[in-house]
């Protein structure tokens, strides 16, 4: 053990004391100095720094105090989702392992998963040997899918454990990556310093045991470990409790509470926190939702503990139990359900407004390529090369059902019959009131996210003759700005979409209870713009008509019961995809974007596979 030097501990004391005020600089402790001394290797300068960076992160995240018995803590507690192993590596490392297949974004915070990590890593570094040897962090995604993966989380757990936590950051693994994770990986990885880089590195399950002795290592990492993450769980509240722990949160809330109340007015928000919180678990694994019921008034009920089972006992705050080895948890009422937005707002009664069953794949995950990069991807991969991308993506297995597109009444809406609808993101239409037919709520279209928008495009497939009323019903109903055709109309003598708008200048077409009406046209080299009116016949006010710029896709412009907005068709698909990318990129860094540029990043990409005849 490196001897501790009273000298660096003094300067140490001195120098944190003196940034902090009068009244909480006693609560910096000598353990506490000890501990960010040891991490820097008692340079009291760096010490210092992550010292000031550790609280600094705190302040910033909202963590001025870690209760163990309040939600959502300890959801995230209870879930397994993050662990400290009892073994080490062979140099002697403490291994900390995150299971990416149990974080769900929808349904937790970033403030609660950090005061997790937090909450168990103090605890970890009570050990001298954590404090000499190290941390190595595991990223396990064993069977996880895009949904739970959380980019901005993993940055932030990241930043926490190279730079403000006093541990040393010896390695991460990243085990089982799948493939859309590998891809940007070793983009991103080339934009890191090269230390850290060196120390983060992807592997699959069974060649972990090269770099971590397989007795350390978990069963479902090809190890032999059968660790008890109850029982982890409970030396952690255990040394939480105990009257000479040494927590740095009395120090946060003396010292910067009432500071970071005005600095940070989000700190103690939690309003993006889904209700619906984990309940308890069994080896770590979440074994379904919490169903809480107010408090009742009487002498029993029925507690969570830490092994999933239930049991009656007497009601009691805190961590009290019948025996060590039993913690029972206090039980809080659960908040009224939320509601999910949808671009309609409409709600659907008999259905659940907020489905769980899988996050849509399409989340920001910072790690993209902008127009020019992908033009150098598509050179560098050529055709064989983006067709093997492809092959690959298509071989992964769907992460939903495809029931409700399957229905004998709903195959002949759709153009092609395997192409459907995953149930969990179809678009629902609403519910007709003169037709009989109960699967009048269907089209052929999925809701799909955007750059840190919930349900933000549409994705729907070229309509047929028959769903033309259903297109602009769609339409009407979700209140949709732009549509982009990214086919024509006959493709190699084949129908590929119908032609479900006025074609031509000045013409009407009525399709069910709408009118739609082509009030101009804009030819450009490469594409149509034509400003389309859609008038609904079963509301009767009056209308007024206006036009938007085709600069600008940011605003929405709906009076009375018009509905207008440019339509772009697309003389060429490559083209249309190049627009959509080129157009989501600058709405997400400038927030609109001239359609001249889009053409002329089009013109600029002169690729063989990418590269149409309307290009000159």
């Amino acid at each position: 053990v490196r001897p501790v030097c009273p000298q660096a501990v003094e300067e140490f004391l001195s120098e944190v004391r003196s940034r902090e005020h009068p009244h909480s600089a006693a609560l910096v402790s000598q353990p506490t100095a000890v501990k960010f001394l040891m991490a820097r290797k008692f340079d009291v300068s760096r010490a210092t720094d992550l010292f000031q960076a550790y609280k600094n992160t705190r302040i910033k995240e909202g963590i001025f105090n870690i209760n163990p018995e309040e939600e959502p803590l300890r959801s995230e507690l209870l879930s397994g989702k993050f662990t400290v192993l009892p073994g080490r590596d062979a140099k002697g490392a403490a291994l900390a392992l995150f299971t990416a297949r149990l974080h769900r974004s929808d349904v937790t915070t970033h403030r609660a998963v950090l005061q997790a990590i937090i909450f168990q890593l103090d605890k970890a570094i009570e050990s001298v040997d954590t404090q000499r040897d190290g941390l190595i962090f595991i990223y396990d995604m064993t069977n996880s899918s895009y949904g739970n993966f959380d980019y901005e989380l993993c940055v932030k757990i990241l930043d926490l454990l190279k730079g403000a936590f006093p541990a040393r950051l010896k390695c991460v693994f990243i085990v089982s990556s799948p493939l859309w994770f590998r891809a940007p990986f070793a983009v991103l990885r080339l934009f890191v310093r090269e230390k850290l880089r060196e120390r983060v590195c992807t592997v699959k399950a069974h060649e972990l045991s090269n770099y971590i002795p397989v007795s350390s290592l978990p069963e479902h990492l090809d190890g032999t470990s059968r660790y008890s993450h109850v029982a982890w769980i409970q030396s952690c509240v255990n040394t939480h409790t105990a009257p000479d722990s040494h927590s740095d949160s009395p120090l946060l809330l003396a010292s910067e509470l009432a500071l970071a109340a005005t600095a940070n007015s989000n700190c103690y928000d939690d309003s993006n926190a889904n209700p619906h919180v984990h309940c308890g678990t069994v080896n770590g694994r979440t074994q379904g939702r919490a169903q809480n019921s107010p408090q009742s008034s009487g002498p029993q009920r029925n507690h969570q503990h830490w092994n999933g089972s239930a049991r009656s006992y007497g009601v009691k705050a805190g961590w009290g139990a019948s025996s060590p080895s039993e913690v029972s948890l206090p039980r809080h009422p659960q908040p009224p359900p939320s509601q999910c937005p949808s671009l309609s707002g409409a709600s659907q009664p008999d259905e659940d407004p907020c489905p769980q069953e899988e996050v849509s794949v399409h989340m920001p995950d910072g790690v993209g390529m902008n127009v020019l990069e992908l033009v150098e991807h598509v050179k560098k991969r050529k055709k064989k090369g983006i067709y093997q991308e492809y092959e690959e993506i298509r071989k992964e297995p769907p992460t939903g059902s495809f029931d409700y597109s399957k229905l004998l009444s709903n195959q002949i809406k759709n153009r092609y019959s395997d192409v459907l609808c995953l149930d969990q993101s179809r678009v629902r239409l609403c519910q007709l009131c003169d037709d009989e037919d109960e699967t009048s709520d269907y089209i052929n279209a999925s809701l799909m996210d955007g750059y840190k928008r919930s349900n933000a495009y549409i994705a729907t497939q070229g309509p047929l003759p028959k769903t033309f009323g259903d297109f602009w019903r769609m339409v009407w109903e979700q209140m949709v700005l732009i549509v982009v055709m990214t086919t024509r109309v006959v493709e190699r003598g084949r129908v590929k979409c119908g032609q479900y708008w006025p074609k031509e200048e000045g013409t009407t077409e009525q399709h069910g209870h709408f009118l739609v009406r082509n009030t101009s046209i804009q030819l450009y080299q490469d594409f149509r713009l034509s400003h389309l009116e859609l008038y609904n016949s079963q509301v009767h006010t009056h209308t007024h008509t206006h036009t938007h710029t085709h600069t600008r896709t940011s605003s929405y412009i709906r009076t009375s019961d018009c509905l207008t907005w440019n339509y772009t068709t697309a003389l060429s698909v490559s083209i249309s995809l190049l627009l959509c990318l080129s157009l989501s990129m600058s709405i997400q860094f400038k927030g609109f974007i001239g359609m001249e540029t889009c053409v002329n990043i089009a013109k600029a990409s002169e690729v063989d596979n990418i590269q149409s005849e309307y290009i000159k």
